[in-house]
């Protein structure tokens, strides 16, 4: 079984956005980085467009 899950942007396979999502995840990232107080230097490569 394959798992495939689109975080943000766009999903070629089924049509959908997500970009939707991109807000709620920022938020979350920087509530963990207070939690376990952790520096988040660069979470681009989450968030990029298309991936």
């Amino acid at each position: 079984m394959l798992l495939k899950q689109k975080v943000c942007g766009d999903d070629k396979f089924t049509g959908k956005n997500y970009d939707h999502r991109r807000g709620w995840v920022e938020a979350q990232i920087l509530k963990l980085t207070d939690v376990f107080a952790i520096g988040v230097a660069a979470y681009e490569l989450l968030m990029a467009k298309g991936e």
